[in-house]
């Protein structure tokens, strides 16, 4: 077999030239995101020992706030940059690929909102 053959072209973005993956909605997903990174931030606060716990509640706090908007900020950038088509060599890589898309903008939103949470919380915490 071919390269050619065993190639596999799946639409990512959503059809009417939306450009997104989702066409409508999205609210879930934003919310599943959002406590995911909840998660992953207590976590992080937790095992970090350079800080007090008056700096990690501050950094918390501010993460509560700056994380539905990250998530939300970054589900609209999503929408402009996601490709419409992605060619992948089957349909792991096709799955994989499309998943990236779905909540990859999401997740490094979240990401800069713990990133400025923790500059203006706890700054003792970045090395």
């Amino acid at each position: 077999m071919t390269d050619a053959e065993n190639t596999q072209v799946g639409q990512v973005g959503g059809s009417g030239g939306t450009g997104g993956v989702e066409k409508q909605g999205g609210s879930g997903l934003t919310v599943l995101v959002t406590i995911v990174a909840y998660a992953a931030y207590a976590v992080v606060l937790y095992k970090n020992q350079n800080a007090e716990m008056p700096q990690k509640l501050l950094a918390g706090g501010i993460f509560l706030v700056l994380a539905p908007i990250g998530v939300a900020i970054g589900g609209i950038i999503g929408r402009f940059i996601t490709p419409r088509y992605v060619i992948a060599s089957g349909a792991a890589a096709l799955l994989q690929a499309r998943l990236f898309w779905w909540v990859g903008p999401r997740f490094v939103g979240a990401g800069v909102a713990a990133f400025l949470a923790t500059i203006a919380g706890a700054p003792t915490i970045l090395p």
